[in-house]
């Protein structure tokens, strides 16, 4: 396995203008709380215009953005009153470039979830995140009524293996630059030695032999170049439409087509009291891998599958046998198990087993009411599994693209799961659950 170590200490240059006088803004939070907030100290129009004048031609106007995400708006997962937040906030890569801009949706002026759009024309759609995860600013307070975080200190938000984040705690000493002088965990105030990230499929690519992987690479690459080849054109598109993009997409037949092939097995998980929890949206049996497997299993025990001893074992018993028999290893500081393993617990404890797909979704899994499992791969070089309940493509007019419906380990502001756009440079296999 790969590991690229990503050091506490050293500098981004950002693509963003940043002003000298950032860390004399001396924050005032004693009364301060709330979306206002949480906007104030993570973000600001300036450095959003910045990225625009100083990004080069990969990054995506915040506001282009934000005309996309208006439209996503309307696609009724939120309340039909509901407005995006004036500006978003900014997340950026551990190299400095921008990825996505987190537009908060409010109702009643508070703070109900994110619509997420993307700023890197590399991902070839607009919208790539959809969840009830309402911000940070409670994360913040604490962070500031600890003493965790000086009111003095700037900060920005990292991708640690997004939908998962860090902060970035800023030393701005140029003109045009940012050094983080480490990053922190945005709930315990801690120090991380290192952020995660996701490796791309051209650098998997070129060093396949890396990864036990049951996957045709030429014919994913063959997808990808494709994927890239209509999204450059997307975006020329969208640009030269700047301004009027809701006139733009209602050019075709329909200004929003949103085709949900099944929905049964998400249905089942809403109603179904021994899955559907307020507060723990899966059980963690520890790494990624056994939670995908054993939501599998708890999902087929839920809804009267045959499960074998499954349901009669308390959750430390399920998550000894799912460690052995999935082989889970030590790997670094985490945990890892191989994919030609992630099957193992399922065919043991049902009657079913796990077995890959050649679609950019768990097809055969959704179309029979099942959950599938998805993979994707940190830069360490750790797969990571995601239970997925539901699939639809969405888009406008001739540009239209898959997603998938996930429950992420790490993800836990977001009960109900998260939509998440199916890219094929990041995604890297689905796995469908079948009978044997």
């Amino acid at each position: 396995m790969k590991k690229n170590v990503i050091f506490l200490t050293f500098v981004l240059t950002l693509i963003c203008a940043c002003s000298n006088t950032a860390n004399e803004k001396n924050l005032d939070v004693s009364n301060k709380s709330g979306v206002d907030f949480e906007v104030e100290v993570l973000s600001s129009e300036a450095e959003l215009d910045n990225l625009v004048v100083r990004g080069g031609d990969n990054v995506v106007d915040w506001q282009l953005s934000k005309e996309f995400c208006e439209l996503w708006l309307e696609d009724g997962y939120f309340a039909a009153d509901s407005v995006l937040y004036d500006i978003p906030i900014t997340v950026y890569d551990s190299e400095g470039n921008i990825k996505y801009y987190e537009f908060r949706v409010l109702n009643n002026g508070e703070s109900v979830g994110t619509i997420v759009g993307a700023a890197d024309k590399e991902y070839g759609c607009p919208v790539l995140y959809c969840n009830k995860n309402a911000g940070y600013s409670e994360e913040l307070k604490d962070l500031y009524d600890n003493a965790l975080l000086g009111e003095e200190q700037t900060v920005r938000l990292v991708d640690n293996g997004y939908p998962t984040v860090a902060l970035g705690a800023v030393d701005e000493t140029k003109g045009d630059s940012m050094e983080f002088m480490g990053f922190i965990d945005i709930e315990s105030g801690d120090s991380l030695d290192e952020v995660a990230t996701y490796i791309s499929f051209d650098e998997a690519y070129n060093n396949q032999e890396e990864y036990d992987i049951d996957i045709d690479w030429e014919a994913q690459k063959e997808s990808i170049d494709q994927y890239k080849a209509e999204g450059e054109a997307f975006w020329e598109m969208a640009e030269a439409n700047k301004g009027s993009i809701a006139t733009f997409t209602a050019r075709g037949s329909s200004s929003k087509n949103s085709d949900e092939i099944n929905s049964s097995c998400m249905d089942k998980y809403k109603t179904n009291k021994k899955l559907s929890r307020a507060k723990n949206i899966i059980v963690r049996y520890g790494a990624c891998g056994p939670t995908a497997a054993g939501f599998v299993l708890d999902f087929l025990a839920a809804n009267n599958y045959k499960t074998n001893a499954w349901e009669n074992m308390n959750s430390n018993k399920k998550r000894t046998n799912l460690y052995s028999q999935m082989k889970v290893f030590k790997c670094g500081d985490g945990e890892a198990t191989w994919p030609s393993n992630l099957g193992n617990s399922i065919s043991e404890y049902s009657a079913y087993k796990v077995v890959s797909s050649s679609q950019t979704y768990p097809k055969q899994s959704i179309a029979n009411n099942l959950p599938g499992i998805s993979l994707r791969i940190f830069g360490s070089g750790f797969a990571h599994y995601r239970p997925v309940i539901a699939w639809r493509k969405n888009g406008w007019w001739f540009f239209s693209w898959p997603q998938i419906k996930v429950f992420d380990l790490e993800d836990n502001k977001s009960p109900s799961g998260s939509w998440e756009t199916y890219i094929p440079v990041h995604h890297f296999q689905c796995y469908d659950v079948v009978k044997k």
